[in-house]
């Protein structure tokens, strides 16, 4: 699948700055992050409107999630705000997809990242098992290495379905009769170099004791 790398474990600056130094065409890379900030705003906001229809008392609370415009930073330039506004789009649009699709489960963190060097049908799962299994230690979520190898294989089928188009995936797995873990995942694929691809992701889970 390629190397995960993680704002929780690296920070954002540190994943913006280790991607951007690898692009070689910026213009090439900026354009297709555009489009899919742009694509994530109107997942964000779809998934918006479905909880506002359930609760429409939730409506004052909510922030717009509009066209994708990113924003400098205090040292930032074109392609760095552009990469870290792309990671924001997906931890947002994993989010509100969490909340619509599992409206009675506790949200338990929520993490965003690249996959470096990602590849649609890459077959090492170690560095996504590995993410999987720190983002689970910081949110207090205990489950089996099983457990996690069936969502990471889950969500690995489901990215490689689309192509690494810009989407969403959730799903649920138990791990016990009175327990169960559910997930969302956003993720997009953009250009690094001329040769390799870069997938941005936002991932989050919680869990649910008593039943789906």
């Amino acid at each position: 699948m390629g190397e995960v790398i993680s704002a929780i474990a690296e920070g954002v600056k540190n994943v913006v700055d280790d991607i951007a130094k690898l692009v070689t065409d910026v213009e090439s890379t900026v354009s297709a992050i555009e489009k899919g900030i742009n694509t994530f705003g109107a997942i964000t906001s779809a998934q918006q409107a479905v909880l506002i229809a359930r609760n429409p008392s939730i409506r004052s609370a909510m922030v717009d999630i509009g066209p994708g415009v990113y924003t400098l930073a205090a040292g930032d330039d074109q392609l760095q705000a552009a990469i870290r506004d792309y990671m924001s789009a997906a931890q947002n649009a994993a989010e509100e997809t969490f909340n619509t699709q599992f409206p009675k489960v506790e949200l338990a963190g929520s993490d965003s990242g690249v996959v470096k060097g990602f590849q649609v049908g890459g077959q090492n799962l170690s560095t996504l098992l590995s993410q999987i299994d720190s983002d689970f230690s910081n949110w207090q979520i205990n489950c089996s290495g099983d457990t996690q190898k069936k969502m990471a294989k889950t969500i690995q089928v489901q990215v490689d379905a689309k192509g690494g188009a810009t989407s969403t995936s959730f799903g649920r797995v138990s791990i016990n009769t009175n327990a169960t873990i559910h997930w969302t995942a956003a993720y997009g694929v953009f250009p690094v170099t001329t040769t390799s691809m870069g997938l941005i992701y936002g991932f989050c889970a919680g869990m649910k004791i008593g039943g789906w």
